[in-house]
């Protein structure tokens, strides 16, 4: 099994892309060597920086390792929440998507990705050691923190959380309003 581009037994060495070692067509993984390869180039800046960020510390090697490959939805998550952000639609997209009424008006939104603060973000480092705080009450290993993929902080109007499940049937999608 490959878990990485020199694990692939099909691969470009000049533009730095392997097939996975999967023998069913379908079921090919491309795997960039340069992890950022599999994101447009538009998007890729502070990628690195916000995955050598994310909460969970054991899974940070791996997490950028698999952000290469082409079933990732790490890198499916950055490149469409850090355009929202940096385009002004985040909060448009999040009430399309009726994670927002229509009526609440909010500042400003902070994005986390993966525990991450996304380009400032106000209150982004409070609710980092919150949700630290909240792990560490749970007696999870330090280390292995859970992370949620998105968080949106409304500042007074509340905090959403985005799981993302990439090629998940639509109806295994739920909504949970609090």
């Amino acid at each position: 099994m490959a878990t990485r581009f020199d694990d692939c037994l099909r691969r470009c060495e000049t533009c730095g892309i392997g097939a996975s070692n999967a023998s069913d067509p379908d079921a090919v993984t491309y795997i960039h060597r340069d992890p950022l390869g599999n994101i447009p180039s538009e998007s890729r800046e502070g990628a690195i920086e916000t995955l050598a960020q994310a909460l969970n510390v054991r899974n940070r090697e791996s997490k950028l390792r698999r952000f290469g490959f082409s079933t990732s939805e790490d890198a499916v998550t950055w490149v469409v929440f850090t355009y929202l952000l940096r385009s002004g639609l985040l909060i448009e997209a999040l009430r399309r998507a009726e994670l927002i009424p229509d009526g609440i008006v909010t500042a400003e939104p902070t994005l986390l990705l993966w525990g991450a603060r996304i380009e400032g973000g106000a209150r982004g480092a409070e609710i980092r050691r919150q949700l630290s705080d909240l792990c560490a009450s749970l007696h999870e290993d330090p280390n292995s923190f859970s992370e949620p993929d998105v968080m949106v902080d409304l500042g007074a109007q509340g905090l959403i959380f985005i799981e993302v499940k990439l090629r998940l049937p639509l109806k295994n999608v739920f909504l949970n309003r609090v």
